[in-house]
């Protein structure tokens, strides 16, 4: 299926590519989630993606997973949450939590912190996006069984319109990866590589943002 994205309609997030999500130094060190990130190409593409989308006018929203060690971290409700507490992980102001290099911000990019899976929970996402006129929201970023998916699913009850990219997502394992993409997104999202993302994005001259 062919895609077509307007750039003034479509937001292009960032999820989570931060140092202890994909560092050999941070807490998932030697673990098949960075093997698969990397096998992937994950960086790279999210990059390309997030590089098309500036040039076309799009914004680009970096949603990253922080905690406050003294606010309790994530909870410890579920399991997932209960890690990330105990380790703790992405910890607000250390370098676990910082940008991966090559996925940092870059001028006019957003930056959003967050303490649940979903990138909308707690945050000002859905405000902004409605704000700038947004319709499509592209995503990139990790894991796609956790807050990729959870993203998207609540994306599409807010009545956004959510388009994963393959190869700029990674899972845990490249076993849950296939099978996001198989049953995960089923119904809930169009899938496209990022060849197919990049020609959408720049298939228009670039455009400047809806004026606030």
């Amino acid at each position: 299926m062919t895609l077509t994205l307007d750039p003034t309609r479509t937001a292009v997030l960032v999820v989570d590519l931060q140092n202890d999500n994909l560092a050999d130094d941070g807490a998932a060190a030697g673990t098949e989630m960075i093997t698969h990130a990397r096998q992937v190409g994950v960086i790279e593409n999210a990059a390309r993606v997030a590089a098309a989308a500036r040039a076309a006018g799009a914004p680009v929203i970096h949603v990253h997973f922080v905690i406050d060690v003294h606010a309790g971290g994530a909870g410890r409700n579920i399991p997932l949450f209960d890690e990330i507490t105990s380790t703790p992980t992405v910890v607000r102001g250390t370098y676990g939590a910082a940008p991966f290099p090559s996925a940092e911000p870059q001028e006019g990019d957003l930056v959003i912190d967050r303490a649940r899976m979903s990138a909308f929970q707690g945050t000002a996402l859905d405000t902004i996006l409605r704000t700038l006129g947004i319709t499509h929201v592209v995503l990139t970023g990790v894991h796609t069984n956790h807050a990729v998916n959870t993203t998207a699913r609540v994306a599409a009850d807010l009545g956004y319109t959510p388009v994963l990219v393959s190869d700029a997502t990674a899972s845990t394992t490249a076993e849950a990866h296939a099978g996001d993409l198989r049953y995960g997104f089923a119904d809930i999202a169009t899938i496209h590589d990022t060849a197919s993302v990049v020609e959408a994005l720049t298939a228009h001259p670039a455009w400047p943002l809806p004026t606030i």
